[in-house]
């Protein structure tokens, strides 16, 4: 049978008897983690020019009216302050879960939770990963700005064109997909856990977990899709749970941003200082809802992380994160199977 059919049970009850009995603490130490680790130049010219003076700056762009930054509504510097805000916080955001991701594993290897210590020990391999997430995500978002750009121009070639670029991007979409899947999927769940076992970088981690996937490409290709099928059932179930809560916060952080709302008379008035008080108030909201979901979210993400290592041990007993747990689960298995 597959290693990961078998890893299925086998996970099961090392999540049950990693999260048993029950510890607040370590349980919301988790849903730090958790929280984290299931989110994560150039220039030229074109025939228009820059100005700076000492008051403005200007933008000349041919035929074109003139944009004066400074003569822009404050309204509109306040979102393109909260769009530069946001964007920070997503690197910040991706840079703390890459870290994370070595801070969960190692959490399971030895079955004590230490986000400080852990996290301080492994910062290093968590830079490395946050770096090539980086350069991955550039990649992808390279890669689909281009595919918008050129079905764009052919959409003005006319319906012919539109049917013809259908035809070709349609599937390079599909096995692009495919591939980003993959590569996410293999770099957090195989490559980041034999970085943490042997001490190495992102791409040596990968040379050493090519050398298995070809040696053992059907285990992992079976991996994959049970790894989806996974994925499509946690979504589910998470889905519903946090969709519940999301409804029930929705209650008290909807009736304070009604009130308010109510109180500002005229949509008219709204100005910078409501647009701040009710970004403010979306933010906590989206906060509040991912600290609840992450706390839901923890034993799918430590059964996840669990599945992954039994079947990483099973092809290469070398890179085997939990030999300890292994052992004691299957041996019980094997005893529950005599009797």
């Amino acid at each position: 049978m597959a290693y990961a059919i078998d890893a299925l049970g086998d996970a099961l009850d090392a999540t049950r008897s990693f999260l048993t009995p029950f510890d607040a603490g370590q349980w919301l130490r988790l849903a730090v983690i958790t929280f984290f680790v299931i989110g994560s130049g150039g220039g030229g010219s074109s025939g228009a020019s820059w100005n700076v003076g000492s008051e403005d700056v200007r933008f000349d762009g041919g035929g074109l009216d003139p944009i004066v930054l400074g003569d822009l509504d404050p309204v509109i510097w306040l979102v393109l302050a909260v769009v530069a805000i946001g964007l920070l916080l997503g690197l910040a955001y991706v840079f703390v879960g890459s870290i994370m991701e070595f801070v969960l594993y190692e959490s399971l290897r030895t079955e004590l939770v230490s986000i400080r210590d852990y996290a301080r020990t492994y910062l290093g391999l968590g830079v490395r990963l946050f770096a090539f997430r980086f350069v991955l995500g550039l990649i992808t978002v390279g890669l689909v700005v281009g595919a918008i750009v050129l079905f764009v121009l052919s959409a003005l070639s006319g319906p012919v064109a539109v049917l013809a670029s259908l035809v070709v991007f349609v599937p390079l979409a599909f096995v692009l997909g495919i591939v980003a899947y993959l590569v996410t999927i293999f770099t957090t769940e195989f490559v980041v856990p034999i970085m943490l076992l042997e001490d190495r970088g992102v791409l040596s981690g990968w040379r050493r977990f090519w050398g298995l996937f070809r040696a053992e490409w059907g285990e992992f290709v079976i991996y994959a899709v049970v790894r989806f099928g996974l994925n499509i059932a946690a979504g589910i179930v998470l889905g519903i749970l946090i969709g519940i809560v999301a409804v029930l916060l929705a209650i008290p952080f909807g009736g304070v941003g009604f009130l308010f709302w109510v109180g500002i008379g005229e949509p008219a008035a709204i100005g910078t200082g409501a647009v701040a008080v009710l970004a403010v108030l979306a933010f906590l909201y989206a906060l509040v809802l991912g600290a609840v979901a992450a706390i839901v979210a923890v034993p799918v993400v430590t059964y996840l992380r669990y599945f992954a290592l039994f079947v990483l041990g099973d092809v290469d007993e070398t890179l085997d994160l939990i030999p300890e747990r292994r052992s004691s689960i299957r041996s019980t298995g094997t005893e529950n199977a005599a009797d």
